[in-house]
């Protein structure tokens, strides 16, 4: 099985450093929780629709619905493709509620809607989640790179979660 070769590696480099010293740099324009969730309420709409669309997108997309897609051909297409209408559905029915309520994070409107007990058990069972969900989202990036540098797979998920941390 043919690996990365040097070029690879320093494009690889290149990229990450590439993108740190942007985020670096765009960084100093965060000043407040609203600069972050909103963007300072500067962002187009379409931007903000096509970058909270995109933060859906991982290495465990492409790796598992690859691999259904070469078991199963097109269900991986409507797998997809079924989320698409419920997106839209909810962002046309809670958009301008959300933005009319004047709050940030799903854990503000529980905490505004009901308290602050609803809030905790809500952050706490999505911590939870996201631990399970990086953790498969490491295993599928661990493929990826198991698969094009000839690390062990154990390397390989050590190293992205350095560098993803």
């Amino acid at each position: 099985m043919q690996t990365l070769q040097t070029l690879d590696y320093w494009a690889i480099g290149i990229y990450m450093a590439l993108m740190a010293g942007i985020g670096l740099f765009l960084g100093k324009f965060v000043k407040n929780i609203g600069d972050y969730f909103k963007g300072g309420n500067a962002i187009p709409w379409v931007s903000g629709a096509i970058s909270n669309f995109m933060t859906k997108f991982s290495t465990f997309m492409f790796v598992a619905y690859a691999g259904i897609a070469y078991q199963h051909g097109f269900v991986a297409l409507t797998l997809i493709w079924s989320t698409v209408l419920p997106a839209l559905l909810g962002v046309a029915i809670f958009a301008k509620r959300w933005r009319r309520a004047g709050i940030l994070t799903p854990m503000e409107f529980l905490e505004t809607r009901f308290n602050a007990p609803v809030r905790q058990v809500f952050a706490w069972a999505g911590v939870l989640f996201k631990i399970l969900d990086n953790m498969v989202r490491l295993y599928a990036l661990g493929l990826f790179v198991n698969a094009s540098t000839g690390l062990s797979l154990e390397a390989s998920i050590l190293v992205c979660g350095i560098v993803v941390a």
